[in-house]
């Protein structure tokens, strides 16, 4: 136990590795909240973001706010939205992470849009619940510069057979 515990204090000292708490349901079931998880963030300053990553970030549009969600398309990308599920490059996206009840309102469809240059497009596991790139007003795409660090495992939950818990990138994405 310590030295896990050793490791994560110098990491977290060095700025490679964050703590931080999930607030908001908008990532449930993948990050309940009040867990805590762990994010590298020097993963992007070395590699370019790929989707199903689950990133931490600055909001783009409001500065100093920091949000968690899940990289579903990258620059270039042509993402549309039906009934909450992705649909990248005219292709479902397999997201075995997702709750299977069927995603209503505002936000369930959407027409097919090309992400930017230099910019992601993210959503929250939570379809019904989250703000995301969906949102063109309050959200829209997350320039790759406002990414802070990709999201690697549970950390600290109130059930324990979740601590350890890989949260990264799905095997089969």
């Amino acid at each position: 136990f310590a030295a896990p515990c050793i490791y994560a204090v110098h990491a977290q000292a060095s700025g490679q590795l964050l703590v931080l708490n999930a607030v908001t349901p908008s990532m449930e079931p993948t990050l309940r909240v009040g867990e805590y998880f762990l994010a590298d963030a020097s993963y992007y300053r070395t590699r370019p973001p790929s989707r199903g990553e689950v990133v931490v970030y600055l909001h783009p549009k409001q500065d100093q706010l920091y949000y968690i969600k899940r990289i579903v398309a990258v620059e270039g990308d042509r993402i549309a939205i039906k009934r909450g599920r992705a649909i990248v490059n005219g292709m479902t996206v397999e997201e075995p992470y997702l709750d299977s009840s069927p995603v209503e309102g505002r936000f369930a469809e959407l027409a097919e849009i090309r992400v930017p240059l230099g910019h992601v497009y993210v959503l929250g596991d939570n379809r019904a619940n989250s703000v995301d790139s969906r949102d063109l007003v309050a959200h829209g795409p997350v320039p790759i510069a406002n990414l802070i660090g990709r999201v690697t495992d549970i950390a600290v939950s109130r059930h324990l057979s979740r601590m350890g818990r890989w949260v990264g990138t799905p095997s089969n994405l």
